[in-house]
């Protein structure tokens, strides 16, 4: 009987050695199977993180994104954008998912390449110191160096190959019904003005730039503009403004009455100004034309 006993307990003890083994290899199965997943889920999150900072930079062009946090410190992403040639752009963006282990943290990530093609404007679509689609008077000494025209026919888009929304939700500042002489006028500056009221620039040391589009009317009777003014309304000029760049004026021929410049007007066609202010607008909405994975 002894003998028996004896050989139980080691068939005992050999059966929960072996389900010990194999409880074990189950164990350490089922850890490795969870950081996989868990390094699964940390990749796509990095994938996404640099998805992210690809439309960041696409939104600021041509800037690139330093690091930038999205939600916590352990998710970033950064982008480096830079100029291939002519209109196309290279965007390298990488999304980072640091984990936190000992004896150190471990990183994740995932980087994309992507190529982006600006829209340019030609600056051959202004070739006038003034254009407007209704009659021109000019009187005094006003002086337009430079071709014009009047009762003429054209387009927003054509012209900036953006609608006035597009260009409207892109200005950098966006005015309604402001106060004279209003500043900053720079890069792109949109007022809407109200029926009944006008834009009015008088001070003699005011300064102006970029392209300022004026929905409604507007009087200029001082001050210096660098860049294209657009009127979507009545324009009068009178004083002593001086404008370096171009003038349009969109006015409906049944209600508004004649473009009208009086005074010691000056106004000066400079294609250099018109092609600086133009260049930003090439950004507004870049389009993607290849995208894929980087090699690490």
């Amino acid at each position: 009987m002894a003998g028996k006993r004896g050989v139980v307990l080691i068939f005992t003890l050999l059966v929960s050695i072996v389900l010990y083994i194999l409880l074990g290899s189950f164990f350490l199965k089922s850890i490795n199977e969870n950081n996989l997943v868990r390094r699964y889920v940390n990749s796509v999150r990095a994938f996404w993180l640099a998805e992210a900072g690809i439309a960041e930079a696409k939104r600021n062009m041509p800037n690139s994104i330093p690091s930038t946090a999205l939600g916590t410190e352990n998710y970033t992403y950064n982008a480096t954008t830079s100029h291939l040639q002519g209109e196309y752009y290279q965007v390298v963006s990488t999304g980072s998912v640091m984990l936190e282990r000992l004896p150190k943290p471990e990183v994740i990530t995932r980087s994309l390449t992507a190529i982006l093609k600006t829209n340019p404007v030609n600056p051959d679509n202004f070739q006038h110191a003034i254009r407007t689609t209704v009659d021109l008077v000019v009187k005094g000494n006003v002086r337009i160096n430079g071709p014009y025209e009047e009762n003429a026919s054209f387009n927003f888009p054509s012209l900036f190959n953006y609608s006035k929304e597009d260009l409207k939700s892109s200005a950098t500042h966006l005015y309604s019904d402001p106060p004279n002489n209003v500043t900053p006028v720079e890069g792109i500056t949109w007022v809407d003005i109200s029926p009944g009221g006008e834009l009015r620039i008088a001070s003699n040391t005011w300064a102006g730039s970029g392209i300022l589009v004026v929905n409604g009317d507007m009087q200029i009777t001082g001050g210096t503009f660098n860049g294209i003014i657009y009127v979507i309304g009545k324009l009068r000029m009178s004083g002593n403004p001086i404008i370096n760049g171009s003038i349009l004026v969109e006015s409906d021929t049944e209600l508004v009455e004649d473009t009208t410049l009086t005074g010691k007007v000056t106004i000066n066609y400079d294609s250099d100004a018109i092609a600086n202010v133009l260049d930003p607008l090439k950004f507004i909405s870049p389009e993607i034309v290849s995208w894929c994975e980087s090699i690490q």
